[in-house]
């Protein structure tokens, strides 16, 4: 990124073929998405999702059929309340929404997760607002870490011990190579955590949702316990075992056996489960 918070022409080139549009329209049509009434209606109908103290909607937008078929996710970002643009202003932040989540995009794909591809980005008036855009691939035919978690038309395949350990072992190698990155992610929540296929050796796992993400931070203790906390509490405890636990914490390592580091950051987790379980963000997923 520049000094004044822009993305830099190489971070967009890290990010892949994207388009700097003018508008959401320009974006849209860019990629072939839309006509004028479909980018109409694209903002009319945007499904409002409150995200902090920042307001984001979202639209899904797709063309085409078969092999043909693009579908993608228009993100508007509203800028927030005044105090905190004025806090991001303070400290050097004063990106669009749109940009910083670019930015976690590139620097994701540089650690070689998988993450929506970013088709255009940009800034326009929007519900008679001012708001950042961005125009993401949609990862839908991904199934969510929770999906596979909870649904019956997975348990056939999760009974196989040796798909079991394979999926463990993908999901501790994303979070090791995340936090190896310089980048925490507090919501790592198995609702965010994608699966291409548990049938490939080895897994692809990827992630939606990077709000939350800081990059360039030393992952001390207390980030690591936070996102690995995040993880545990949004899984249910009956289907993870505890020699599923075990073996995440040494994939995580990449240990042969649990040491006493490892046996602390299973405690600290256990610690954050029980002070957290009851906690409105998490109560969704807890039992």
């Amino acid at each position: 990124m520049t000094d004044d918070g822009a993305i830099a022409e190489a971070d967009l080139v890290r990010a892949g073929p994207i388009y700097l549009a003018a508008s959401a329209r320009d974006a849209l049509q860019a990629v072939g998405l839309a006509r004028a009434e479909d980018f109409l209606t694209a903002v009319e109908t945007a499904q409002a999702v409150t995200h902090g103290d920042d307001l984001r909607l979202i639209r899904r937008v797709e063309r085409g059929s078969g092999d043909d078929r693009l579908v993608a996710y228009l993100k508007w970002y509203a800028p927030g309340p005044w105090h905190r643009r004025a806090a991001r202003w303070l400290r050097g932040r004063r990106a669009s929404g749109a940009e910083l989540e670019l930015r976690r995009i590139c620097r994701l794909r540089q650690a070689g997760i998988d993450v929506p591809e970013p088709l255009a980005f940009g800034e326009g008036l929007a519900l008679g607002r001012f708001r950042s855009f961005l125009l993401l691939s949609s990862m839908e035919h991904w199934p969510t870490l929770e999906e596979i978690a909870h649904s019956q038309r997975f348990q056939r395949q999760l009974a196989c011990m040796e798909t079991r350990r394979r999926l463990i072992d993908a999901v501790a190698r994303l979070a090791r190579q995340t936090h190896q990155a310089g980048i925490a992610n507090p919501s790592l929540y198995s609702r965010h955590v994608l699966i291409e296929s548990l049938d490939a050796d080895p897994i692809r796992v990827g992630l939606i949702d990077l709000e939350d993400l800081d990059l360039d931070v030393r992952v001390d203790d207390r980030r690591r316990t936070e996102d690995l906390g995040a993880l545990a509490l949004t899984l249910q405890r009956e289907f993870v075992s505890r020699s599923d636990r075990v073996r995440f914490i040494r994939q995580y390592y990449q240990a042969e056996r649990i040491d006493s580091v490892a046996r602390r950051l299973i405690a600290r987790i256990e610690a954050f489960y029980q002070q957290n379980r009851d906690r409105q963000r998490f109560r969704h997923y807890s039992r």
